[in-house]
């Protein structure tokens, strides 16, 4: 499944109000257009309508791979500071997170990063290594 939902976010440099996308889950397979988007920097990123200033947009994203079962789950660095974030996850490695039922497999472990670089690597060296079941 893919995930967005629409957001109104201020410009950080003119404080400009606008309406962004932004995606919490990818879908490699039902939406490869994604991928493609992830890939060249404009997922989670807003550009102002009135000035053009850039910026990423701090929302967590998962990515997920049904084909070859992987996941990479993105938060923003800030996120590991907070006490209740890290709450969310089981005390072992690997990283489970807490409450995720054994039927999602894959899901219940992803790769965690930091950085939507690490992301894009990661996503690249997986595919690359596993092999495409479909």
């Amino acid at each position: 499944m893919t995930l967005a939902a629409s957001e109104k976010l201020d410009c950080p440099r003119c404080g400009h109000e606008q309406e962004v996308t932004v995606w919490s889950t990818i879908n490699a397979q039902l939406n490869p257009e994604l991928r493609t988007m992830l890939f060249d920097g404009h997922v989670n990123v807003a550009q102002c309508e009135e000035c053009g200033f850039s910026a990423p947009v701090g929302a967590p994203l998962l990515y997920h791979d049904m084909q070859r079962h992987f996941c990479v789950q993105f938060y923003p660095p800030q996120a590991i500071e907070s006490d209740e974030f890290l709450g969310g996850f089981e005390r072992s490695y690997p990283v489970t997170i807490r409450g995720m039922l054994e039927e999602v497999g894959y899901l219940a472990r992803p790769h965690l990063v930091f950085a939507m670089d690490d992301l894009v690597h990661c996503v690249e060296f997986l595919e690359r290594l596993l092999p495409d079941d479909g």
